[in-house]
């Protein structure tokens, strides 16, 4: 058998080229893909980290997607990922408790953060944590779902996951004031309103949201829509916060630049109940939560290190009350709060 080996080269050589080509007009689509994943994200290692080179799976949702969507809540947005259900049968009205990550219970196994704050009390053992069901996506600048056990960097909380939700802020803005104006309405008599402001003057940066929804609802204990009852089960949640901070120290010897920033965040929301999903009944149940964060960012040495100290208050009211309007303490439900103090040191994000 005559073998020629000069031919087959030749092909090779060919095929060769044909690939090293199609490779370059690739090149562009590749590198705009490379571009697109270089967004940063903090919850991962607790430092600005670009995306693509995290171990962990992580989704980032921003403000903007989530407007498209026209999401309510936050619990709106994780609806849409993976590896998150919730249960209950009770409005909007859920706490992590209600949450599952990757087929684990809720309360204290996933991890919800609000601007690095830990939103967990004392008492979440016995009663509810977080109500995340009722935190309006209006006050929301980005969310950043950590999906598997991060115990190593935030505690034996977060052994499914972390749900990291950071407020809107003006520190990035080009202008002096941008806002919103929202008026909606739907069924059951249901009624929304947000307002939003956020901007940048010199070095001093701003933003407030506030919100508010109301329903009639309907009722939950004729799901099987036999119309035995009228009695609607309503829900009502208010909702504030606002960040403001400015760069007051800029490149004054191993200074390169000092940030003071101050944040809040208010809700309240009421969810009406019934006994059961076949019991009728006139049960109501409150949350109502605070947030208060002051902070301090040094970044020194030319960007080699930033530190970060930061002081937090956090307290929760959590209250069910039965037909006849009193406050049932037999059920788990607490008051709760908690000092949250940080030192963080790492290299200047980005």
């Amino acid at each position: 058998m005559h073998y020629d080996s000069s031919r087959t080269r030749l092909r090779t050589g060919v095929a060769q080229l044909a690939l090293t080509a199609a490779l370059a007009q690739a090149a562009p689509a590749l590198a705009e893909d490379t571009e697109n994943l270089g967004k940063l994200v903090v919850s991962a290692n607790r430092t600005a980290t670009p995306i693509n080179t995290v171990g962990s799976s992580v989704s980032v949702i921003a403000g903007e997607e989530m407007e498209e969507r026209q999401n309510y809540s936050v619990l709106d947005t994780l609806e849409e990922t993976n590896s998150i259900t919730h249960y209950g049968y009770t409005n909007r009205s859920l706490s992590s408790s209600d949450i599952m990550v990757r087929g684990l219970p809720g309360g204290n196994t996933v991890l919800i953060t609000i601007d690095g704050v830990p939103m967990s009390t004392p008492g979440s053992l016995l009663g509810r944590n977080f109500d995340i069901g009722s935190m309006p996506a209006d006050a929301v600048e980005s969310v950043e779902f950590l999906r598997g056990s991060q115990s190593s960097l935030y505690g034996s909380n977060a052994v499914s996951g972390v749900i990291a939700v950071n407020t809107k802020t003006g520190k990035n803005s080009t202008e002096p004031m941008k806002g919103s104006l929202t008026l909606e309405s739907g069924t059951y008599n249901t009624y929304k309103s947000a307002m939003s402001a956020h901007g940048r003057i010199d070095d001093v940066y701003y933003g407030v949201t506030m919100s508010g929804l109301t329903t009639d609802g309907f009722d939950y204990s004729d799901l099987k829509g036999t119309g035995a009852t009228d009695e609607k089960d309503g829900y009502r949640n208010q909702a504030m916060n606002y960040r403001i901070g400015s760069d007051v120290i800029k490149n004054v010897g191993i200074l390169d630049n000092l940030n003071v920033e101050s944040s809040g965040y208010y809700q309240k929301a009421k969810s009406e109940t019934d006994k059961s999903s076949l019991v009728d009944s006139d049960r109501s149940n409150r949350f109502v939560s605070n947030l208060y964060k002051t902070g301090t960012t040094a970044d020194m040495f030319d960007g080699l290190l930033s530190n970060t100290v930061s002081m937090a208050r956090f307290t929760t009211k959590s209250d069910y009350f039965l037909d006849n309007g009193t406050r049932d303490n037999s059920s788990g439900w607490h008051d709760g709060g908690r000092n949250f103090y940080a030192y963080q040191a790492c290299p200047e994000a980005g």
